[in-house]
């Protein structure tokens, strides 16, 4: 879905999840930064957006990881902790579950793709 038929507070809060991404320990605490029921705010997030906010912080941290891992040469377990893991080994799990990778292994994949290119 566009943002442009997305509702303000929703993307008001895509955003705060975008910058406050490491801080973020599960999605009724982005209703709470926002004074919202947290019912109310996963209705309509998951109308407007077409996914549960967890599923989109999860993917989220995934997305920036991916980009850490490519852009920067910080350890993983840096990485982890900055996109809000509360361990490298939580990191690298979640990470796993959703690109069939470890952080490492995708790091290195893609890096040698790209020298390969």
């Amino acid at each position: 879905m566009s943002s442009s038929s997305r509702s303000e507070r929703v993307d008001r809060i895509v955003s705060y999840i975008k910058s406050n991404l490491g801080e973020i320990d599960c999605a009724p605490e982005v209703a709470n930064a926002f004074d919202v029921c947290y019912e109310t705010l996963r209705k309509q997030f998951r109308k407007e957006v077409g996914i549960t906010i967890g599923q989109y912080i999860r993917q989220a941290r995934v997305d920036e990881a991916r980009r850490l891992l490519l852009e920067t040469d910080k350890p993983v377990y840096r990485i982890s902790w900055e996109v809000g893991y509360s361990s490298d080994s939580s990191g690298i799990r979640a990470f796993k579950r959703e690109t069939g990778f470890t952080m490492g292994e995708y790091r290195k994949q893609h890096r040698e793709n790209k020298r390969g290119s």
